[in-house]
This record gives structure tokens, C-alpha cells and sequence, in this order.
């Protein structure tokens, strides 16, 4: 009994400051039993036991309802796109966070069926990165402003023809 409050204490603490989906916090669980046994805190037998009863646990707090994750995934891509991330870096950030694949498929599908959505991304990486140190005061119809903005893009998962037709729209935009 005083095992389970002691993994009991650590998981209502850790679910009181985040919000994490039903896989990663199975991972935490078994890093933070990893960390206690490497520090002495739990014995090899303990150990065995927490091990062996994560899913009881992650089941416990399925039934309080702590894992919503159709809601968490909607916030969280939210989040992502007022940052002005594309679609593949959201993506990929969504599976570092251990939600499901049918429901990143998904969601991602409804994000790829906005094509103006992809366009005001887009025009809102181009505009963070002139209002940086790097590009400020150029005009992007300079040729090598304008790679190195190109290039960035692509490098942060944009479409190559997307980014492309909106930095040379922008790049018209700001010629006059």
C-alpha cells in the first residue's frame, strides 16, 4: 500500500502542472520508476511492481477522465499554428507527443483541406523572420534574401510551389 501512494503522490502531482496524452505520460511514469531505481529510492522488487502496474494506473486516470486528447490535440495544433508552424512540423511535433496516429492523420487531413490556411502560414513565417535581426531593413528581391528566406521555409516542412508563389507575392508586395 505504501508503494501505490507513493507512485499515486507522483502522478497526481505531475497531472496537476501538464496536460500530456495517455502514451506520454505512460513514458514518464517508467522514466521517473527508472531514475528512483538508479537512485536508490525503490528497490529491483518495487520496481517490477510499478513496471507492472502502469496500465493500471494510466487506466485509473482514464476513468477520471485526465486524457481528452481529442481536445488536447485540437489546443495543441492551435498553439501551433498561431506560432506559424507548417503542417509537417506540426505533425511531427503532435507524434513527439505520443498522440495516436489515426487521430494525427486525421486532424491533419482537415488542416490540409484549408488551402488558405497553408497561405497565411506561410505569410506568417515570412513576416516573423523579416521582423528578425537577419532580414531586417532588406528587400527580399534581393537574390540572396530571398534563397535564404526560400530556404527556410522549406527547411521548417512549407510546400516547395507554396512557398514559393507566396515569397515571390511578397516579395512583389514589398518592391512597391
Amino acid at each position: 500500500m505504501k508503494l501505490l501512494n507513493y507512485i499515486k503522490r507522483y502522478c497526481d502531482f505531475y497531472l496537476s502542472k501538464y496536460s500530456v496524452t495517455k502514451g506520454k505520460f505512460e513514458d514518464i511514469l517508467k522514466l521517473k520508476i527508472k531514475k528512483d531505481l538508479i537512485k536508490k529510492k525503490i528497490s529491483k522488487g518495487d520496481f517490477d511492481l510499478y513496471i507492472n502496474d502502469i496500465p493500471n494506473i494510466i487506466d485509473y486516470y482514464i476513468n477520471l477522465g485526465l486524457f481528452n486528447e481529442n481536445d488536447m490535440i485540437k489546443n495543441k495544433i492551435e498553439n501551433f499554428l498561431n506560432k506559424g508552424y507548417s503542417f509537417k512540423k506540426i505533425e511531427n511535433y503532435l507524434i513527439k507527443l505520443k498522440f495516436s496516429d489515426e487521430l494525427i492523420k486525421h486532424e491533419i487531413k482537415v488542416l490540409n483541406s484549408d488551402y488558405s490556411l497553408k497561405e497565411r502560414l506561410i505569410e506568417k513565417f515570412i513576416s516573423k523572420k523579416i521582423k528578425s535581426s537577419k532580414f531586417q531593413d532588406k528587400q527580399l528581391s534581393e537574390p540572396e534574401i530571398y534563397n535564404k528566406l526560400f530556404k527556410q521555409l522549406l527547411q521548417n516542412g512549407f510546400d516547395y510551389e507554396d512557398s514559393k508563389s507566396v515569397l515571390l507575392r511578397f516579395a512583389s508586395n514589398t518592391n512597391e
